[in-house]
């Protein structure tokens, strides 16, 4: 006798099916490994974690921040990149936030 509802054999295979598509979309591979390394180094930069433990524990402080600490990120990350030999070097210096602008 078969059994219905949720302990029946279509519902197992559905489930695997599902498990396996999960598994596939956790995998994350395929991802640009020098992308990945530069993400590493900005991680480390002192400047970008000096302004994230800054902002760490308050909301306005990360507010008050924000600005430069996205400078400070783009610039360690240009800085990796340039390294790297995957940014050109020179251009035009980016305006750094004034302290105080809105």
């Amino acid at each position: 006798m078969r059994r219905a509802g949720l302990a029946g054999g279509g519902a197992r295979k559905h489930a695997w099916w599902l498990l396996a598509l999960l598994l596939g979309a956790c995998g994350g591979g395929g991802g640009d490994p020098m992308q990945a390394r530069c993400n590493g180094q900005v991680d480390r930069d002192p400047e970008v974690r000096r302004l994230r433990m800054l902002a760490a524990g308050s909301p306005y402080l990360l507010a008050e921040n924000q600005k430069e600490l996205t400078f400070a990120v783009r610039q360690a990350r240009l800085k990796c990149l340039q390294d790297q030999g995957l940014a050109p070097p020179g251009g035009v210096e980016p305006v750094k936030p004034v302290e105080g602008e809105f």
